[in-house]
């Protein structure tokens, strides 16, 4: 999580990413691992997680008005 904070430039969207990745992560984690694990992947775990993290990547760091709609979406 720490390292999706230390991405943005606007400090106050730090909680909106907290709130995102807490709703989404689990979930997330869960469709890798099945899709993973359905192509074979022997580390399905390991390569969920790097997974998982670059599609956070994408969303937040260069894209943070993407994340202010999805904030307003969710509230």
């Amino acid at each position: 999580m720490l390292q999706f904070l230390l991405t943005l430039t606007d400090e106050s969207n730090h909680g909106k990413v907290e709130h995102i990745y807490d709703t989404y992560h689990d979930y997330m984690m869960k469709y890798a691992v099945s899709k993973l694990q359905a192509a074979g992947r022997k580390n399905a775990i390991y390569d969920a997680e790097d997974a998982v993290q670059n599609a956070f990547m994408k969303i937040i760091q260069p894209k943070e008005q993407i994340l202010k709609r999805l904030c307003q979406i969710l509230n």
